[in-house]
């Protein structure tokens, strides 16, 4: 089992420390209250896993009559249906708030129509704003489906809205279950078979806190509720925790394929 540490996180610059490592970063505005916000806490991750089923109607489109496809889980992905599962989750998330970054390791590669498709989606991290929002970040790379070659790091591929997800603490095993997720401008350029906005499979976390603060994130559910869980004292200091403070130098080159 890994050994994590929790430290003290300034209101001057509340970070995960995962946040370096992928190039997202989480931009803080402290107010008078800031004294308060210096009490938030990162509580490392010890193992974790993301559970997505993609898209169930791109999946039956795949391995349907018309492309003929398949689908292959690698690199620390798994694949039962109806979900793929990514594993080996690392990350943090803070104490007394809903902001969490997490990455998992894995990769889906879709293949069809005499491999006209083969597009490989790869690397899941997850970034949570707040108790509402939220980022997928993929990496995309092959072609699409009408035939467009694509290759992308840091793909902020879909927008996650927890409003309607469901949150548990059992054990120090933080869940996080139906999280929405659709499709983003940049994934849609990505991925090139759904336009922005369209809906995809909800999302589940399941991660293993350092137990020397998994009591403390159990506490905050506890206390606020876990529809919520926000402490009310961090939004009285003035913490602003929003998407537009995030940082991903995803770049997205889409190049369409000459005819043959």
């Amino acid at each position: 089992m890994l050994r994590c540490s929790r430290r003290r996180l300034g209101a001057a610059g509340v970070s995960l420390a995962v946040a370096a490592a992928v190039g997202l970063g989480l931009a803080v505005g402290a107010e008078a209250g800031g004294a308060a916000a210096s009490s938030v806490d990162e509580c490392a991750v010890q193992d974790a896993r993301l559970e997505w089923g993609f898209k169930e109607s791109f999946r039956a489109y795949v391995s349907g009559s018309i492309a003929n496809g398949e689908w292959q889980a690698a690199d620390g992905a798994t694949y039962a249906t109806p979900s793929f599962t990514f594993g080996e989750g690392s990350g943090a998330v803070a104490a007394g708030s809903a902001t969490a970054e997490l990455l998992f390791a894995g990769s889906i590669r879709f293949t069809g129509h005499g491999d006209i498709l083969d597009t490989t989606v790869s690397e899941p991290r997850v970034t949570l704003a707040d108790a509402a929002s939220g980022l997928l970040v993929l990496d995309v790379v092959g072609t699409t489906q009408e035939g467009d070659e694509v290759a992308a790091q840091g793909v902020e591929f879909a927008t996650l809205d927890l409003t309607a997800a469901t949150r548990s603490m059992a054990d120090g095993v933080l869940t996080i279950d139906s999280i929405a997720a659709a499709l983003t401008e940049e994934g849609a350029a990505a991925f090139g078979t759904y336009p922005a906005g369209e809906p995809l499979d909800p999302i589940t976390i399941v991660a293993s806190l350092d137990p020397a603060c998994a009591t403390e994130i159990e506490a905050d559910l506890a206390a606020v509720g876990a529809a919520s869980w926000v402490e009310p004292a961090l939004a009285g200091a003035g913490i602003v925790l929003a998407l537009s403070g995030l940082t991903v130098g995803g770049i997205v080159v889409v190049r369409r394929r000459r005819a043959p």
